[in-house]
């Protein structure tokens, strides 16, 4: 074989082969291309996935947060409405007339067991209504020893050596409260 032949076979053969090379390359990037596009939409929806998962425990978190402020604000303007009530009775108490004061402390003073007013016997009044637990004292039976007067609003205390009666306000009040609060609340919010 001549030369020129001998040497246009080599290209011949050389281009055939790259050529191929080519082509196998071609193919063997779209398939890198391929898999590279599958994986990132793989991950794209792993993403997504992930995001909405993590949105719906955000949400799930910022309302179960907010449901529970909402409960505490609740709870916060019932115990204020139920102290303003309270309140409320206290003033009405307070400023009962002379008459409704002394007989609603002569009923008060009549639940107090009668052997206990046989001893000597202290009494603390409001000397604002001095004459008006004076009174009520003489309605219930209740003799006394000693009359103290004293700042409290309304009620009296009554001292001895064996025990002490605190019908004051504050004191019928704070057992009021804690004995009916739960019905006061059903009957204000329900």
């Amino acid at each position: 074989m001549p030369i020129n032949e001998l040497k246009e076979k080599i290209i011949k053969d050389a281009q055939d082969k790259r050529e191929h090379l080519i082509r196998d390359a071609l193919k063997k990037s779209s398939h890198i291309e391929q898999k590279a596009i599958a994986s990132l939409h793989e991950k794209a929806r792993l993403t997504r996935e992930r995001t909405t998962r993590d949105l719906e425990e955000n949400k799930r978190k910022v309302s179960t947060t907010a449901k529970q402020e909402v409960r505490l604000k609740i709870e916060s303007l019932k115990q204020s409405l139920l102290e303003e009530v309270f309140s409320q009775v206290k003033q009405e108490l307070i400023s009962l007339s002379s008459e409704s004061y002394e007989l609603l402390l002569a009923q008060l003073l009549t639940k107090i067991p009668k052997e206990k007013t046989s001893v000597s016997i202290e009494i603390e009044v409001p000397h604002k209504r001095k004459e008006e637990s004076l009174r009520a004292l003489k309605k219930a039976g209740i003799n006394y020893d000693r009359i103290i007067e004293t700042d409290i609003p309304f009620g009296l205390r009554m001292i001895s050596e064996t025990f002490e009666y605190d019908l004051t306000i504050e004191t019928i009040l704070s057992d009021l409260a804690r004995r009916n609060k739960k019905m006061v609340a059903d009957i204000l919010f329900s």
